[in-house]
């Protein structure tokens, strides 16, 4: 089984959550990172390829003011619209270069997969193969009416879906199907497009996150 994982957001983390990544990794031989970030510092950046060597990433600045109609849409108090928005044109992005190195180098793989960098997962992947229209997300993490945008998995079709969101969200709040949060969005995003959900049991925390939980097997 061939696997792409696609690494989006903040870098800081990425160091110290290596080994949990790479160890939750370790049924699978084939495994190949790509990633976008959002203005790493050099030093972070240079530490995230050293270590997970991306066979392509970006670092550019991501720009927000085209998606300034947020703003005009009812939100959760707690949401950070900014970073939602960079999250969202993340996830975009990575897509976009894995899909391109893709063409430009005739490959294929079984498993493409969201993962952010600053995870401590205590279990190993035990991926199945996607089928067409599902996608795999972990139990737990569900803020707001909403669904886990931490970890999700597909295949390419399904994936090119997941990453498309950026663009789907003014449908999504002109039609009241969402109101202004990441994971409220995301799972509109999928109803909207109709795909099977799929959930899975995974024992990770966020690092640093004040409101820690870990899901364990049962």
């Amino acid at each position: 089984m061939k696997i792409a994982i696609l690494i989006y957001g903040r870098l800081n983390k990425s160091l110290e959550c290596y080994n949990y990544i790479m160890s939750s990794l370790s049924n699978y031989d084939s495994v190949d990172f790509f990633c976008s970030s959002d203005n790493s510092d050099n030093d972070t950046l240079s530490d995230f390829i050293n270590k997970y060597k991306p066979l392509c990433y970006i670092n550019d600045k991501v720009n927000v003011d085209n998606f300034k109609y947020f703003y005009d849409f009812p939100n959760h108090p707690h949401t950070h619209i900014d970073n939602m928005i960079r999250h969202f044109i993340n996830k975009k992005r990575v897509y976009d270069i894995f899909l391109k190195y893709n063409e430009a180098n005739n490959k294929q793989y079984d498993v493409i997969m969201y993962l952010r960098a600053d995870l401590q997962i205590n279990d190993n992947f035990n991926f199945e193969y996607p089928k067409d229209n599902n996608i795999y997300i972990p139990i737990g993490q569900d803020y707001v009416d909403g669904i886990n945008d931490q970890i999700a998995y597909g295949n390419e079709s399904v994936m090119k879906i997941y990453s498309q969101l950026i663009f789907n969200c003014k449908l999504l709040l002109s039609n009241n199907l969402a109101y202004v949060h990441p994971e409220t969005l995301t799972l509109a995003n999928l109803k909207y497009n109709n795909l099977i959900i799929n959930r899975f049991a995974l024992s990770y925390n966020l690092i640093p996150n004040r409101f820690t939980v870990s899901y364990k097997k049962n």
